[in-house]
């Protein structure tokens, strides 16, 4: 069984590797009580043993990537990418997202008055780039559209962080039907870079078809930076500055605060879960950067040598623009918000070995929020393995069929899913890529000490059923035979 476990864990980092040009949706997570993991989304979800842990290096990997817009088939191909088909297909405003997440160490148990106390330790990276849809139909269709009246618009931009979280959640059944559960979150901030979502407005005259633009562009970053001024003091040139990855591990500087909170609620065959997660801020102090852009310029509009060349066009316009920015910097720390999420989900057993469910998740991003659904199919064979299969529609796509399982015994357990399959086998056509995988391990997880965390739960664990219970079904068995 271990040398299985192994070997699937091995065949997991390797497609994980794959994904790294792509790279959270947890929408199987979210209905994967039998893990210990799914708490994370939903921190009202009990475990089944009195106490587990994960350790470093076996702790659980998340990765993720999604574009709301587009996929990378729909930018590539054979010739120059069709702007103008593009913009058909985008909303009013899209994004792209990346995401790591490495569970370090985690750990759950149940305390006297029978309360599950649990705590995790976990590195985030956290990339969300966004553009608008009026503006990449300018770049694609020119301001001819616009002769005449004011084109206002946002800039695109992007918050990206890696932070580090430590959680401590707690979770009680009220009654026999109702579980409540909150995570407390302390955050530090390592690195971050901010834009502020900018307002931009361009006036085409209808005669010349020059145009006049003005906007204001600001980007608050906590990284090392390099940064020269010309002789009025405004930023030159930018860069990187040094950046030492052990001293990064051991800071805990830009604190933030940040909770979740969770419940589950059975009523007759049906359980109802929800959660709301990640409500928090940081604030940023440490190596902090503000730079802000406030300017206005003139264009000439197309002529005979770049009107037949969107490409020279947009290269003439970006070199107008470059020749007049003047970009200052103030000092100062700041602040930015996680991104919430909601989870609202409902399941249906069938029997001991079958489920069905259904949830929605949304996300709300700079600007809107992003919503899927997700349908669950849940078999379990009662022998300490449990599969999930799900069918999602997210970020624009139809195509996301997902899959996860679960395996291992009373001492410990093996897990790795993804809400998208396809993207292993066509990434060029996929809008979402994900995976997450891991070890648990279990501590007096015995017959006798079965905990209450599954009663809600189709698919329990054979190793957590009672002797009677066991008696029960050999005795149906020789019945049926």
């Amino acid at each position: 069984m271990i040398r299985c476990c192994v070997k699937i864990a091995v065949t997991a980092l390797l497609l994980l590797l794959q994904l790294r040009l792509y790279a959270q949706q947890d929408n199987i997570l979210f209905m994967q009580h039998i893990n210990p993991q799914s708490n994370l989304v939903n921190p009202a979800v009990l475990s089944a043993c009195p106490t587990y842990f994960s350790m470093p290096l076996l702790g659980s990997l998340h990765v993720n990537a999604n574009s709301t817009g587009f996929s990378y088939a729909d930018i590539s191909g054979s010739g120059a990418v069709n702007l103008s088909a593009l913009v058909r297909q985008l909303h009013w405003v899209d994004y792209v997202t990346t995401e790591l997440h490495y569970t370090i160490f985690s750990m759950g148990t149940y305390l006297p008055n029978s309360d599950y106390f649990n705590v995790a330790w976990t590195e985030k990276l956290d990339v969300k780039a966004f553009y608008p849809e009026k503006l990449v139909d300018f770049v694609a269709n020119g301001n001819t559209q616009y002769i005449g009246q004011p084109f206002n618009f946002k800039f695109p931009g992007v918050n990206a962080m890696y932070y580090r979280e430590l959680s401590f959640g707690l979770a009680r059944e009220v009654d026999k039907h109702f579980i409540v559960g909150a995570h407390a979150k302390l955050l530090f901030g390592q690195m971050g870079v901010f834009t502020k979502r900018g307002k931009g407005t361009i006036v085409s005259n209808s005669t010349t078809y020059n145009f006049d633009a003005e906007w204001n562009f600001g980007v608050n970053a906590s990284v090392p930076l390099d940064v020269e001024y010309d002789a009025d003091g405004n930023v030159s040139s930018l860069g990187l500055g040094a950046v030492s990855f052990p001293s990064a591990a051991l800071t805990f500087s830009n604190p933030g605060l940040a909770v979740d909170l969770g419940f589950v609620y059975r009523v007759g065959d049906y359980t109802f879960s929800g959660s709301a997660l990640d409500l928090g801020f940081i604030y940023w102090s440490k190596d902090t950067r503000k730079f802000q852009q406030n300017g206005k310029f003139e264009f000439e509009g197309a002529n005979v040598t770049n009107g037949l060349d969107p490409e020279a066009y947009f290269n003439s316009m970006v070199d107008s623009i470059q020749n007049q920015l003047k970009v200052t910097e103030t000092s100062g720390g700041f602040m930015s918000f996680t991104t919430p999420r909601v989870y609202l989900g409902a399941l249906l057993p069938l029997n001991r070995y079958y489920a069905v469910g259904a949830n929605i998740r949304s996300e709300l991003y700079p600007g809107r929020p992003v919503v899927g659904l997700t349908l669950h199919g849940v078999v379990s064979n009662g022998k300490g393995l449990q599969g999930s299969l799900t069918y999602s529609i997210m970020n624009g796509s139809f195509m996301n069929v997902g899959a996860g399982v679960a395996l291992g015994g009373n001492r410990f357990q093996f897990f790795a899913m993804s809400d998208n399959l396809l993207a292993f086998f066509a990434p060029q056509n996929a809008r979402n890529v994900n995976a997450r995988f891991g070890f648990n391990f279990f501590l007096g997880c015995t017959e006798g000490n079965r905990r209450g965390g599954h009663s809600y739960y189709a698919g329990n664990c054979s190793w957590l059923d009672t002797p009677k219970q066991r008696q029960m079904r050999k005795m149906k068995k020789i019945r049926r035979r």
